[in-house]
């Protein structure tokens, strides 16, 4: 727990923990599947995420036809941002989640948004993001993706925050499982896909039911992180 350590840095998943974009996950599927149609027959998707689904696809046209696979994760990524970016300008950032990044940056506390959604999405909700965090790593500025820890790591290295030293926070179990098998502390908030027990179940530090409480839980380790000297902080 964040008792036992300085606390350094916050990365934040966006979609449901920061914002709600609204983005339709049926329709982008349907959208994903006619398109992948155009190229191939669409190998099943079942149990799979939106993107592990488009790279086996890739993967497996890549076999008979390297220039159709790139063709075809051109187009599906380009799907992917035109709904990602158009649910975004319908949806709305939670209450206080900006007065929070704010505060947050005055304290002197590093703060990342670690997103699998693209960073058009996030800069239509969020214009401000970059003046906000110290880093935005969306699904367009990494190798590696959550729940691949390499997501989580490559943010934190900006800073050289060691990962016990820094809270992941998101309201997904795959935030968690990135957080835990990175070494961070995790913070699960029910604000979007998962709810206590999913969360719970994940391994999450912390659960709580909005980023207000979570900030509240959090309350002593933050108190001990502003009275650091500046001078120490990443």
């Amino acid at each position: 727990m964040l008792s036992r350590h300085a606390l350094q840095a916050i990365a934040f998943d966006f979609d449901g923990t920061l914002a709600d974009s609204r983005i339709d996950f049926t329709e982008m599927r349907a959208a994903l599947h006619a398109t992948v149609s155009r190229f191939m027959q669409p190998p099943s998707d079942s149990g799979m995420y939106i993107l592990e689904w488009l790279e086996a696809a890739e993967n497996e046209l890549a076999e008979t036809s390297a220039p159709q696979a790139a063709l075809l994760k051109q187009a599906t990524l380009k799907t992917i941002e035109e709904i990602e970016v158009a649910a975004a300008r319908r949806g709305q950032m939670f209450s206080g989640a900006v007065h929070m990044l704010q505060q947050l940056k005055s304290a002197g506390i590093s703060t990342y948004i670690v997103t699998r959604n693209c960073r058009a999405g996030v800069l239509a909700m969020l214009p401000e993001a970059y003046s906000l965090c110290t880093g935005v790593f969306t699904r367009d500025d990494v190798t590696a993706v959550k729940p691949d820890p390499r997501h989580l790591t490559q943010a934190l290295a900006v800073c050289g925050c060691p990962a016990q030293n820094a809270l992941m926070v998101g309201d997904h179990p795959m935030d968690i499982l990135m957080g835990k098998q990175a070494g961070a502390v995790t913070a699960g908030v029910t604000t979007g896909e998962g709810n206590h027990e999913t969360l719970q179940q994940a391994g999450a530090d912390y659960i709580a039911d909005s980023l207000q409480e979570l900030m509240q839980s959090i309350g002593p380790a933050l108190a001990a992180a502003k009275q650091q000297p500046r001078k120490d902080r990443p």
